[in-house]
């Protein structure tokens, strides 16, 4: 670490009370900003007296939501948005289109949904929602033994107990 006289830190604690910025006075003092931080919160040069700093804190800068991976730009003009979403209302998958536009899937089905770019026109997608499989209770017997045959469930077995289940409602009736 750089060794200052009582006069300079005083002058460093001065000027960063004054909000003079860290880096000038590195710059000035030929040091880098980490220490003249270390002598203006009072962490370093505890001995000498001058008025200390608060801890200072980054302004955190404004985040703009990104599309294309890492360049902070629209990804897309108007015509492009408008091009993509009737792609997908015709059946063009989104990671077909993310690769011709090297961006991730992720950004396509925004744009296709309105998610991003809401402004500009096209056909809008929605969510694609899981079909339910089917309510057992009001399927036939055959159509139940079909569903279940469908997912590999053991046939034989199910279609039994289904004829048991028959058996013992056609007993009760």
């Amino acid at each position: 670490m750089a060794q200052f006289t009582e006069q300079q830190v005083l002058k460093i604690r001065n000027a960063a009370s004054n909000g003079i910025d860290y880096t000038k006075l590195a710059e000035k003092f030929d040091c880098t900003s980490a220490v003249i931080s270390r002598v203006a919160l009072g962490t370093a040069y505890k001995q000498f007296d001058g008025p200390l700093t608060q801890k200072r804190t980054r302004k955190k800068k404004t985040v703009t939501k990104v599309t294309k991976i890492g360049t902070g730009k629209r990804a897309f003009t108007d015509e492009q948005v408008i091009w993509i979403r009737e792609q997908i209302a015709t059946g063009v998958s989104a990671p077909n289109l993310a690769k011709k536009f090297r961006v991730l899937s992720q950004s396509i089905s925004s744009v296709a949904r309105g998610a991003t770019y809401p402004e500009v026109g096209g056909p809008l997608t929605s969510k694609k929602k899981k079909k339910p499989g089917p309510d057992l209770a009001a399927l036939s017997i055959d159509d139940a033994a079909r569903f279940l045959q469908a997912i590999s469930v053991e046939w034989p077995k199910i279609r039994d107990a289904f004829a048991a289940l028959d058996r013992l409602i056609g007993d009760l009736s």
